[in-house]
């Protein structure tokens, strides 16, 4: 669909050009695109086409729009495979590749400075597993993923540097992305609709079970 964004545009993280430094009401950032989801970090947004590409703009201080320069940044589908989940933090973003496997670039938590898209895999966890949707706070990131081998069951993770100050939850690491700490699975998750967000050092995870009931879970 097309996309609206409105609120502080000090780093151009609504309009893309514009130097107006708030945007009291909607505006259409790329008015010739459209869009399926939407992420926004704390001065940078992203947000993924119906084409399977995902447009970033706005600060750019940690090359979180996945190329260097200020202007909007276009990042194309790799290798023929289309993106198919983005997120957005403090001074990174992260996105999840049809086939499940992540790509983060900007300061991205455990793993330092990525100037491009960087392929951190799927999770190693107890047997491979692929991403299905991806959130970023201050200083960690927080995931769905499910075993090809048991679609049915969802697994919720968490990835983070030692002494995480933002989630004590994750304070013990490293929990790096390729192998983070397991927060929660079950089978009553439907893995096409899990969702997770974070913000500052909270998570919250959307859940809809088998019986098409909605809650919502925060950590």
């Amino acid at each position: 669909g097309r996309l609206y964004c409105w609120g502080n545009n000090s780093r151009r993280q609504v309009t893309g050009n514009s130097m107006e430094l708030s945007i009291a009401k909607p505006v259409q950032p790329f008015a010739a695109e459209t869009f399926s989801r939407v992420a926004t970090g704390e001065m940078h947004t992203c947000a993924l086409r119906t084409d399977g590409a995902i447009r970033c703009w706005g600060d750019n201080s940690a090359i979180q729009l996945g190329a260097a320069g200020t202007t909007p940044a276009l990042l194309m589908p790799l290798d023929s495979l289309p993106w198919i989940y983005v997120a957005a933090g403090s001074r990174a973003s992260c996105a999840i590749r049809m086939g499940g496997e992540l790509f983060c670039w900007g300061a991205v938590p455990v793993e330092g400075m990525k100037t491009t898209p960087t392929n951190l895999g799927r999770v190693a966890e107890g047997g491979t597993k692929n991403w299905t949707s991806i959130a970023l706070g201050s200083g960690f990131g927080l995931g769905t993923a499910i075993d090809p081998a048991d679609p049915n069951r969802v697994y919720v993770y968490g990835f983070a540097p030692t002494g995480c100050q933002m989630n004590q939850i994750l304070a013990s690491g490293p929990y790096p992305p390729s192998n983070p700490m397991e927060l929660y699975n079950s089978m009553h998750l439907r893995a096409n609709v899990a969702a997770a967000q974070a913000n500052g050092g909270h998570v919250c995870i959307h859940m809809n079970d088998a019986n098409g009931t909605n809650k919502v879970t925060c950590l």
